[in-house]
């Protein structure tokens, strides 16, 4: 009787530990806020906001769903710090978060 390589089960286990042992992910178990807008998308929340997609355009919602600032960015980083990057044109801003009014600073 031939036995399987011992060489090739550290690989094998490497490779489907993750999956077998692996605890739920934050994106699997968060609580997003409702899609009052009909959102394409709405991330987890992280810092009290969502990013919220529909089509090509990105902005972010509170987490009662919202609309805090509007979808008129191309690309939205979710708020670390209350600092979110945001590009818009190809232009790169930092959106500054603070009791709803949202202040945008070009990156050079």
């Amino acid at each position: 009787m031939k036995f399987p390589s011992l060489k090739k089960i550290p690989y094998f286990l490497a490779m489907v530990s993750p999956l077998l042992f692996s605890q739920n992910s934050h994106a699997d178990t968060c609580k997003r806020p409702p899609n009052k807008h009909k959102f394409d998308y709405i991330s987890c929340p992280y810092e009290g906001f969502s990013r919220a997609e529909k089509g090509e355009k990105s902005g972010f919602v509170d987490l009662s769903g919202n609309l805090v600032i509007p979808l008129i960015y191309d690309d939205a980083n979710l708020f670390s710090d209350g600092l979110a990057k945001v590009e818009k044109d190809g232009k790169t801003f930092l959106s500054i978060i603070k009791a709803i009014l949202s202040f945008k600073f070009p990156i050079t």
